[in-house]
């Protein structure tokens, strides 16, 4: 999936684009979807901020909402660990996700 990003706006090469509510922080291209974590900015008032977007630019999914041990806080980044979707938040929290649902499928604490 060919893609460019500006703040909040990503554009894809098919000309479809999508605006999201905060400008994008990280994204994982999976081929079908385009993992996106927005920047939560210095409020961090928004713990569900990944998405999952198709090359139309529609959301697919937003991850699932869930009570971390330290509280919700917001992820900085999503990355595949042997084959899985993974994301990991600012309370050192690793979330393995359901790629086609955004569902937490299990949660590790790694620091």
């Amino acid at each position: 999936m060919t893609f460019r990003i500006q703040g909040d706006v990503i554009e894809f090469s098919n000309g479809h684009r999508a605006q999201l509510p905060a400008p994008v922080l990280h994204s994982l291209d999976l081929g079908q979807l385009l993992i996106v974590v927005l920047d939560p900015g210095p409020s961090r008032a928004m713990p569900e901020n990944v998405y999952a977007l198709n090359a139309e630019g529609r959301v697919v999914w937003r991850v699932q909402r869930f009570e971390f041990p330290r509280g919700r806080t917001p992820y900085t980044g999503a990355y595949e660990v042997a084959g899985e979707l993974a994301l990991f938040n600012q309370s050192g929290v690793e979330a393995f996700i359901d790629r086609s649902t955004g569902r937490i499928l299990r949660t590790e604490l790694v620091r």
